[in-house]
């Protein structure tokens, strides 16, 4: 049977995963059916991390999370007789990774959708020890790794009101002008433990638009209440000032013309002098009718 390995000792014992859960205390990231997971197993006792033979040679394991909110290895790997092991797990899932000659483990994380638009998508990171590690033993008794995911990317949320109502108003399109659109995340790191599960170096760069899930063009209509711009969106922290280029329109269908204009969003003005990652950071466009000048409020939450 299915499970005849956790009373025969002859068998193979399969790594299996307890159902993860995120951090979070807000709805921002849930797992959900269909995720691709990453997954790196190294024996707790290694002095450096490596693609050497360690018995179980999980590197980079690709998972699916299934309708129970399981995660399911896409190939078996089996617990060696007698090692303990640890595991570290990451999101979205990357084809490939690398070890450098100091032992930190990294994956290239994409923060783009078909390359010109802010990805959606939230990034995760976890490690588990459990208790000493895990090894075939535990397994028998039903003792499952569960990760517990962190966030190592920011979210971004933008809304936009005008100041009175003259004309009609609406935000047509918002770009981030030469932002990371690529970065490296330390998915392990056994001699510096302090830099796992955060990013280290920006890959890529580039121009990104704000979607509202579809495309880039938003036309959300404004009043003098916040409304809210396209979807959250997900990007590297740490990020140095960038511009944000705003594209407003005025007045009524096949009588409106578009207004340009640019605002420097620069780190050492939000509450903590830079983009911190984990949080949540909410901009409301304040458009003054009249101009084409907007200012800015900004709240952070963890």
């Amino acid at each position: 049977t299915d499970d005849a390995w956790m009373y025969d000792v002859t068998l193979p014992v399969p790594v299996l995963f307890a159902s993860p859960e995120v951090q979070t205390k807000a709805p921002v990231t849930a797992i959900s059916n269909g995720m691709e997971i990453g997954v790196f197993g190294f024996r707790t006792d290694a002095e450096m991390y490596s693609d050497a033979d360690d018995g179980m040679n999980m590197r980079n394991a690709n998972v699916k999370v299934n309708t129970k909110l399981m995660l399911n290895l896409t190939e078996p790997f089996y617990y060696p007789e007698s090692d303990n092991f640890r595991f570290y797990s990451y999101h979205p899932y990357s084809g490939s990774y690398q070890i450098d000659d100091d032992g930190k483990v990294s994956v290239e994380i994409d923060f783009t959708y078909n390359n010109t638009l802010a990805t959606h998508k939230d990034v995760l990171w976890a490690r588990e020890d459990g208790d000493g590690g895990f090894n075939a033993d535990l397994a028998r008794e039903g003792v499952r790794p569960k990760f517990s995911y962190t966030h190592p990317a920011i979210c971004v949320s933008f809304y936009a009101k005008v100041d009175k109502v003259v004309a009609k108003t609406s935000v047509a399109k918002l770009y981030f002008k030469d932002v990371p659109t690529s970065g490296k995340l330390c998915v392990a790191d056994v001699s510096n433990p302090d830099a796992e599960g955060r990013f280290y170096e920006v890959v890529s760069r580039g121009d990104l638009m704000l979607t509202n899930g579809r495309s880039g063009s938003l036309e959300v209509e404004l009043s003098t209440e916040p409304s809210k711009l396209g979807q959250d969106v997900f990007m590297y922290p740490d990020l140095e000032p960038f511009c944000l280029q705003v594209t407003l329109r005025v007045g009524e269908a096949g009588k409106s013309y578009d207004v340009m204009t640019d605002y420097v969003i620069r780190p050492e003005d939000l509450p903590d002098g830079k983009f911190l990652p984990g949080h949540h950071y909410s901009f409301c466009l304040n458009v003054l009718t009249g101009s084409s000048d907007i200012s800015f409020t900004v709240t952070k939450d963890s």
